[in-house]
């Protein structure tokens, strides 16, 4: 597989940039139904196979649900496999492929072969490696991921069966509706930034929004180093040199302070490039997991995670540790 996952570079706004707004549309009125919906509960398919492109699908067959005696593990089995086969029937007269991986359903419209190596080498490859990092839950209930393979089917989706206009050309996760909507001609970066998202929202529920999009961010761009997901220098890296070349970057415990309306109505792309490469310099300092971890921890006493932040870079690096980060994210390159 290519360890080496890239977002699109030459765009100045990426996707996640509107996760904020996007998100909050998840109260968008629900889409257009049809009479093969009214058969959704009844219907369910036992068979997790790809249909192909300008094929019929098999006719779903019929299974339980899942029975008080059964494990976690196999009703979450059960009930992944129910919501994949929801989704064939109200897609039947579509073209399709839909796959399933724990907790993921994935509905894309490239080849059913594009589609599983997508699941494997893009998101069971970031999802494995960030929950072998971080997070010790996965989101319990499935979770949609579109891959549309250009804008305008994207938008098609977006609009027809999630009642949405899209606020980014990228993709984002709704989280109301348990779904990343992605334009995947544009790249996997955003798509794996947005995988972060639900993630922190099992895991780490307080998690103010400097960090879980500074963490999510840090992996638009990345690779494995030694079995580990590892997030390089990308295209922020230049907006964020221009203002620390102005003196115009914030303080950490003002990027710190910001309330989550106030982080994303940002215009500049400052506090989504700052939060990012503060992530990279603990990453660097072999530091992100453990603030990670102690953060999420004290986030009742520490809500804003400023006060862990500076315990933990004073205590490893010096009372001067933002001036390091300022030579250190000066220091950087990228080359895309």
């Amino acid at each position: 597989m290519a360890n080496h996952i890239m977002e699109h570079p030459t765009d100045c706004v990426n996707g996640a940039e509107t996760r904020g707004a996007a998100a909050r549309l998840g109260n968008a009125g629900k889409f257009g139904r049809n009479w093969r919906l009214l058969l959704c509960s009844l219907i369910i398919s036992t068979c997790v196979s790809v249909t192909a492109h300008g094929e019929s699908p098999a006719a779903p067959s019929v299974a339980p649900s899942p029975r008080p005696d059964m494990s976690p593990a196999e009703r979450r089995a059960r009930l992944l496999e129910q919501h994949a086969a929801k989704l064939r029937l109200e897609l039947a007269d579509q073209e399709y492929t839909i796959i399933t991986s724990d907790p993921f359903v994935v509905i894309g419209n490239e080849s059913p072969d594009v589609v599983a190596r997508r699941l494997k080498h893009t998101i069971n490859w970031a999802a494995q490696r960030l929950r072998r990092e971080y997070f010790t839950k996965s989101p319990a209930a499935p979770l949609e991921i579109w891959l549309l393979n250009d804008e305008a089917s994207y938008r098609q989706v977006c609009t027809e069966r999630f009642d949405l206009e899209p606020t980014t050309p990228f993709g984002f996760y709704l989280s109301r509706k348990r779904a990343l909507l992605m334009n995947i001609s544009t790249g996997s970066g955003t798509l794996v930034h947005e995988l972060v998202h639900p993630y922190i929202e099992v895991n780490f529920p307080k998690c103010p929004a400097w960090f879980n999009e500074g963490l999510a961010s840090l992996y638009e761009q990345c690779q494995d180093r030694n079995g580990r997901i590892w997030g390089l220098t990308n295209w922020r890296l230049r907006r964020l040199q221009l203002q620390l070349h102005d003196d115009r970057v914030l303080t950490f415990e003002q990027l710190c302070g910001l309330s989550d309306t106030e982080f994303y109505d940002d215009t500049t792309g400052l506090h989504y490039a700052q939060a990012r490469y503060l992530c990279h310099f603990l990453q660097e300092k072999a530091l992100l997991t453990t603030f990670y971890r102690e953060f999420r921890e004290n986030v009742a006493v520490d809500p804003s995670g400023y006060e862990t932040l500076s315990h933990l870079l004073r205590e490893k690096i010096g009372e001067r540790w933002e001036a390091e980060w300022r030579s250190y994210a000066a220091s950087l390159r990228f080359d895309g």
